[in-house]
């Protein structure tokens, strides 16, 4: 172990270059992992937010009880596609990594349906606008996450998938 940096030193190669390869690897996969996890929060996140924006401006800024209204539609659409999802489908399915990768990099299809819905919904006049708009955008995110999920299992490379 070198002393200095606290990294492993191989004893068959160069001192110097070993640990920064070590630090890079670990970094890499480390960057690699954070967005594989988040990926799919954010892309919530990114839809959630587009949609309160075009909400506010088809309707204004949003008071506390807009922003209420519109959290709770967020909410109710979530745990309404949760029940269905925990009573109609095999939950032990796991995917491998190509196939996370591969919906990862197809997301942005379930941020901008999302977004279009929510958009679409915000045109609803009144108070009910703010939730119906939240409702859709996050209802729209979950099942058309759901495809990009079968779209990335369908061109992912069918031999790694078969490793895990």
């Amino acid at each position: 172990m070198d002393s200095s940096s606290g990294l492993r030193n191989d004893p068959d190669s160069d001192g110097d270059r070993r640990p920064a390869l070590h630090a890079r690897a670990a970094y890499s996969s480390g960057l690699g992992t954070t967005v594989r996890e988040n990926a799919s929060a954010y892309g919530f996140s990114v839809a959630i937010t587009g949609c309160f924006g075009v909400t506010s401006g088809v309707h204004g800024s949003a008071g506390a009880l807009e922003a209420v209204l519109f959290a709770v539609g967020a909410s109710l659409a979530f745990v309404l596609v949760e029940v269905l999802v925990s009573r109609r489908f095999d939950q032990s399915a796991t995917d491998p990594t190509d196939v996370v990768l591969v919906s990862t990099a197809v997301n942005v299809v379930s941020i901008a349906v999302a977004v279009a819905i929510g958009a679409g919904l915000a045109f609803v006049p009144g108070l009910f606008a703010w939730p119906l708009s939240s409702l859709g955008t996050t209802a729209g995110y979950l099942f058309v996450g759901g495809f990009d999920v079968l779209v990335a299992r369908a061109i992912a490379p069918r031999g790694r998938q078969a490793e895990e």
